[in-house]
């Protein structure tokens, strides 16, 4: 297997979109709620693209050209350059030249082809528990296990994914020093997987494993 999934926290992280298509406007906004610095390169932007400038001022630049192969190969060279690139023009065969830049410069690139989220998978979304499915070039394969999973998936692990998120999130465990915070998280969840989900139970365990009342 030559190619592997991963998921990628992209906060502050700069990223480049190459198109301005309704696509790229979802495409930009998947990565814009998950707290990317995005510029978008296009010689024109769909009506998308103006909500987004609305609602991410501080995170998206709106840049009005036709991306090529060496100025992105300059971009990518730079220490400030994407970290993240997504290929979407009118014009698949630059699309194409684009991804061999970026994969000459080791830079995550991705040619959305159809309809849906940036997960590059079918995605299973249950609030604090999200979850992708993805068969790499078998589309109809990953929405049949994903689909599957969906009808499979516990109440427990609903919830108990959403509690083990707002511990986490709560300002008690924020305000403690990560040396003694981030273990007792990861003991936690490595419970809550032992446990199936069920939070509770999750948290008696770690709790005895800590001998002490995990606070928060």
């Amino acid at each position: 297997m030559s190619k592997l999934a991963f998921f990628l926290d992209l906060t502050d992280w700069p990223c480049l979109v190459a198109g301005g298509s309704a696509l790229c406007a979802e495409r930009s906004r998947d990565l814009l709620e998950a707290g990317a610095i995005l510029s978008c390169w296009s010689e024109d932007f769909s009506e998308g693209f103006n909500k987004l400038v609305a609602n991410y001022r501080d995170q998206i630049s709106l840049i009005r050209g036709r991306l090529d192969t060496t100025l992105l190969s300059h971009m990518l060279k730079s220490q400030q350059g994407p970290r993240l690139v997504v290929l979407a023009t009118d014009e698949p065969e630059l699309d194409l030249a684009l991804w061999q830049v970026c994969e000459a410069h080791s830079v995550p690139a991705c040619l959305p082809e159809r309809p849906g989220r940036l997960d590059f998978g079918h995605t299973i979304d249950r609030g604090a528990l999200r979850m992708a499915v993805s068969a790499e070039t078998a589309p109809e394969v990953e929405e049949m296990l994903g689909r599957r999973m969906e009808r499979e998936l516990s109440r427990d692990w609903i919830e108990g994914s959403e509690a083990y998120a707002a511990l986490r999130n709560s300002e008690a465990i924020k305000a403690r020093h990560p040396d003694l915070r981030d273990p007792e998280l990861r003991e936690l969840a490595a419970a809550l997987l032992d446990c199936n989900g069920r939070f509770a139970a999750a948290r008696i365990r770690t709790e005895r494993r800590l001998g002490k009342e995990f606070n928060g």
